[in-house]
C-alpha cells in the first residue's frame, strides 16, 4: 500500500504552505507525493514537457544530487502528476531539499529547462539496517548519459571528418605528382624514341644502296674488303685455311718455311705465334701441337 502525500507547489510563489513530510529511509515504491503544479495561484499546463525530480540530500557541498525523470502525468493541462520516490531519493538521512523540474529535450538530446518550482523539504529517517547512505557522485538519468555518449559520437565524427578531409588532400596531392610524373616520363620516353628512330632511319639509309636489287654483287664486294683487311695463309701440308688478323702485315711481307713437324698426316699440326711488337719483322713460336 502506497502512502500518498497531496500537495500544491508553485511556480511563482514560495511553498510555505506544504506539510512536514517524514520518509523512512529504503521505504521504496511506496512513498508518493501527489502534486499539483501552480502559477500565481492557478493550475499550470505542462502539456509537452518533460518534468523531473531534481533532491540535494542534506545542506553539505559534495553529498548526492539525484535528477530522476517523472513518468506518471495525472492531468497536464491541470499540472497534475505523481511520482514516487526512489532510493536514490533517500540516500541522506535528515533534511533534503527538492523541487520539479519542467523540461524540452532538445534535438542533440540536451534538456532545456523551461520553468521549476519552488523548493520544497522533507525529512529522511535512519532505518534499523542502514545508518544512511552518503554519495558525493552525481546520479545520471538514462537520457544524461545517451546525451554525452552522442556528443562523444559528434566529436569522433568531427575528428574523422577533419583527418579525412586532410587524408583526402593528402591523396590528391600524391596522384598529382603520379600524373606528373607519368607525364613527365612520357615526354622523355617520346624524346627517346624520336632520336632512336632518327638514328635507326640514317642507319637504313646508309645500307639501302646495298640491299637493293645487286643484292649478291654488294655482298660479294664487301667480302673482297674484308679478305683484303686480313691475311690468308694457306697451309699446303694441312689444306686449311688460316685467318690472322694483322691490319695487313703480311702483304708486304713474306713466310719461309724452315721446317716440319713430324706427325701422322691424319691429323693437323697446331702453331701459336707472335709477331715481334718492336721490330714487326719476326714470328715467335709460342707453343707446337697437335689438334
Amino acid at each position: 500500500m502506497s502512502i500518498v502525500y497531496p500537495f500544491f507547489l508553485s511556480i511563482t510563489q514560495p511553498n510555505d504552505n506544504i506539510p512536514t513530510m517524514v520518509i523512512r529511509q529504503f521505504d521504496e515504491g511506496t512513498q508518493v507525493l501527489d502534486v499539483t503544479i501552480t502559477e500565481h495561484g492557478k493550475p499550470k499546463d505542462i502539456s509537452n514537457l518533460i518534468p523531473l525530480f531534481c533532491v540535494k540530500q542534506g545542506h553539505h557541498a559534495g553529498l548526492g544530487l539525484s535528477e530522476q525523470k517523472v513518468t506518471k502525468i495525472i492531468d497536464a493541462k491541470k499540472g497534475k502528476l505523481q511520482y514516487t520516490l526512489t532510493n536514490y531519493d533517500m540516500q541522506s538521512v535528515g533534511e533534503n531539499t527538492a523541487y520539479f523540474s519542467f523540461r524540452e529535450l532538445q534535438e542533440d538530446l540536451s534538456w532545456r529547462q523551461q520553468f521549476s518550482t519552488r523548493d520544497f523539504t522533507y525529512q529522511v529517517k535512519e532505518s534499523i539496517y542502514e545508518d544512511g547512505i552518503k554519495d558525493s557522485n552525481y546520479i545520471w538519468t538514462f537520457e544524461e548519459i545517451l546525451r554525452y555518449f552522442t556528443e562523444w559520437v559528434k566529436t569522433c565524427q568531427e575528428i574523422y571528418d577533419d583527418w579525412y578531409l586532410v587524408a583526402q588532400a593528402e591523396l590528391q596531392r600524391i596522384i598529382s605528382e603520379f600524373q606528373g610524373w607519368i607525364t613527365s616520363s612520357q615526354e622523355r620516353y617520346d624524346q627517346w624514341t624520336a632520336v632512336q628512330r632518327a638514328e635507326f632511319d640514317e642507319w637504313f639509309a646508309s645500307i639501302k644502296a646495298i640491299l637493293d636489287e645487286n643484292v649478291a654483287g654488294n655482298l660479294l664486294n664487301l667480302i673482297e674488303e674484308l679478305k683484303q683487311s686480313h691475311f690468308t695463309l694457306k697451309s699446303g701440308e694441312t689444306g686449311i685455311l688460316r685467318t690472322i688478323r694483322d691490319d695487313k702485315f703480311s702483304l708486304n711481307r713474306t713466310v719461309t718455311k724452315v721446317g716440319t713437324v713430324p706427325h701422322a698426316k691424319e691429323v693437323s699440326a697446331l702453331v701459336i705465334a707472335e709477331i715481334d711488337s718492336q721490330q714487326q719483322d719476326t714470328f715467335f713460336l709460342r707453343k707446337v701441337g697437335s689438334i
